[in-house]
């Protein structure tokens, strides 16, 4: 069991992750081009998502997700689940619609998590 503190920190590494997922400048400029200050890839951020995601999918209420966040995840995860399985390098698909649609998916999440005002 983790504790509150513990719980907060893999949402917000899940939203860091796709953060960067849905940012196209931080995707040219550190994984593709790898200038920095930030050192990071494709691969760090694939598997970084799926160690967080797995957790929070498994038991969405325990790390404190409303129903909202839970289905604009779901359905984030759903097409990116897909997508990574056939493509492995950003160079050959950053600019193909498919991803388009994944980084707007990864900011609808964002969305959803924003706080309430």
């Amino acid at each position: 069991m983790l504790s509150d503190e513990g719980r907060k920190a893999v949402v917000e590494s899940l939203l860091d992750n796709l953060q960067s997922i849905s940012d196209m400048s931080y995707i040219k400029r550190v994984w593709i081009e790898a200038r920095g200050p930030e050192i990071d890839d494709y691969e760090e951020t694939v598997n970084d998502y799926y160690s967080d995601v797995r957790d929070i999918l498994s038991d969405w209420s325990y790390f404190g997700l409303t129903k909202d966040q839970y289905d604009s995840l779901c359905r984030f995860h759903a097409k990116f689940d897909a997508f990574i399985d056939n493509n492995h390098d950003p160079e050959f698909f950053i600019e193909t619609p498919e991803w388009e649609e994944i980084m707007e998916l990864a900011k609808t999440v964002l969305v959803a998590f924003e706080p309430k005002k």
